[in-house]
């Protein structure tokens, strides 16, 4: 799998330490400060972009967000705007109400979001692109 991450910092760095050691590619990767893009760019090989340049990376699979949870919604909604499967650490947002528009996004976009603990990215990732594959989404 393709994959594009936003935050670079130790959660972002777990994702994308998980998903090389899982055989997927890192294609490009933003972070909010891009205080350490670069060097996450450098260690894995990953092109450094802006969060718009990486939404609009046409031959992504998926994005990965590990961001503070107070912006991580609306990453999340960005993501699914743009038709792009969702990866992410816990916790998914920080209210009932942006649980609800992320659940009627993600069904409108017809893409699934997963929400993993640290630890378990590989294993999240590969459910990721089967849901993505079989379409199965908010179920």
């Amino acid at each position: 799998m393709k994959l594009g991450i936003i935050g670079c910092g130790d959660a972002g760095a777990q994702i994308c330490r998980s998903a090389l050691a899982a055989g997927h590619d890192l294609i490009a990767c933003t972070d909010p400060t891009r205080t350490q893009t670069g060097t996450v760019a450098k260690l894995t090989g990953a092109k450094s972009a802006t969060w718009e340049k990486l939404l609009a990376t046409p031959y992504l699979d998926a994005i990965a967000i590990a961001t503070p949870t107070s912006t991580q919604a609306a990453y999340i909604l960005d993501a699914l705007k743009a038709k792009r499967p969702v990866l992410l650490t816990a916790p998914l947002c920080r209210t009932a109400s942006e649980a609800n528009a992320i659940r009627k996004a993600a069904r409108t976009a017809k893409v699934p979001v997963t929400v993993a603990s640290c630890g378990v990215e590989v294993r999240a990732i590969d459910t990721l692109l089967t849901q993505y594959k079989s379409l199965r989404v908010g179920k």
